[in-house]
């Protein structure tokens, strides 16, 4: 088989907080083949691109993964074989740390950034940084991009993010990943607008690289589309006229049966602007000196209060978190598109 280009594989600190993510999440613990083949998954390699081998005869995935799993055994992450047993992988006490904030970081449930893991992130910080100055980085894969664009969304990168987008070519990805990529994207523009103090994710923001309507981007980022259709929660389908009423209509169903579960919601991260809340008990706390927008809102169950004055991106957002909290998978458990 030829040589795997340089540009199929991802960030060697990536791979290793990749692999700390897949021996969390399967109790600490993996065989080699088992591991290899889970992290080669998340990244998308084609059975192919898994197998391919170097001139030595050893599979370069398969080394790759092993100098991942080096690294983070150098850094104190990984027990010793003598305590794991030959050829198996094991997380250190500090390695189910990491795991376990790996968890969170890719499950999409926002966590504040230790100081540690951060230090542990910073070659792959500056490696998108360095592309996008032009510094001589050769353009990676758009299946990569779009892993950059994910980074960027969690390390709360905002201006790379949607920068790093805007060089994705729709059509080498999948589609899943390039709307995945996209949301995010769109969520950095809402971010970034938020701490230039433009707007606090009011309304929709457009798309430098686009007009309100029509996109001429390659990757589509900004787009119209259509806003009413159908969802499901748990199984069951409802309808609905617009993200508005999405957004609203997943909350009450959610908080059906659920005490505590708006109050939840209320403080998940994603729920709080740079300056006001989207989900709270008083219209001042959703429009903070902004008596003009009152009427801009949603009663929820409980007493609770949305503000409905937000772009169609920030109520997707409110969406996914609202399933996070409720303990389903976006995506699965709760599917809707707008």
């Amino acid at each position: 088989m030829a040589k795997a280009r340089k540009g199929q594989l991802p960030p060697r600190k990536e791979a290793c907080l990749r692999l700390a993510y897949v021996l969390y999440k399967a109790g600490g613990q993996l065989s080699l083949d088992r591991a290899v083949e889970l992290v080669g998954e998340y990244f998308g390699l084609s059975d192919e691109e898994l197998g391919t081998h170097a001139g030595c005869g050893a599979p370069i995935w398969t080394n790759f993964v092993q100098w991942a799993r080096s690294n983070l055994n150098a850094g104190g992450f990984l027990e010793l074989y003598e305590v794991s047993g030959w050829g198996n992988w094991r997380l250190s006490k500090q390695g189910k740390e990491l795991g376990r904030w790996a968890a969170a970081f890719y499950d999409d449930r926002r966590t504040d950034l230790p100081p540690w893991v951060a230090e542990y992130l910073g070659p792959v910080r500056k490696r998108i940084k360095w592309f996008l100055r032009g510094g001589g980085v050769a353009k990676p894969t758009d299946n990569e991009l779009c892993r950059w664009v994910d980074l960027c969304y969690r390390m709360e990168m905002w201006s790379e993010g949607v920068e790093v987008f805007r060089r994705v070519l729709k059509d080498n990805v999948s589609d899943g990943l390039h709307k995945t990529a996209e949301r995010q994207a769109r969520i950095c523009e809402l971010r970034l607008a938020e701490a230039n103090g433009d707007g606090d994710g009011q309304q929709e923001i457009p798309s430098s690289a686009s007009a309100a309507s029509t996109s001429t981007s390659p990757s589509g980022f900004g787009s119209a589309s259509s806003r009413h259709g159908e969802l499901v929660i748990k199984g069951r389908t409802y309808s609905y006229r617009d993200a508005k009423e999405a957004m609203v209509l997943v909350l009450r169903e959610l908080a059906n049966g659920d005490d505590g579960f708006l109050e939840r919601c209320a403080r998940h991260p994603d729920a709080q602007g740079r300056k006001r809340r989207y989900i709270a008990r008083d219209l001042q706390e959703l429009y903070p000196a902004r008596p003009d927008l009152f009427q801009y809102h949603e009663p929820l169950p409980r007493g609770w209060l949305v503000a409905t004055n937000l772009n169609n991106s920030l109520k997707m957002t409110i969406i996914r978190l609202a399933a996070n909290v409720a303990g389903l998978r976006f995506g699965q458990d709760v599917v809707v598109e707008f």
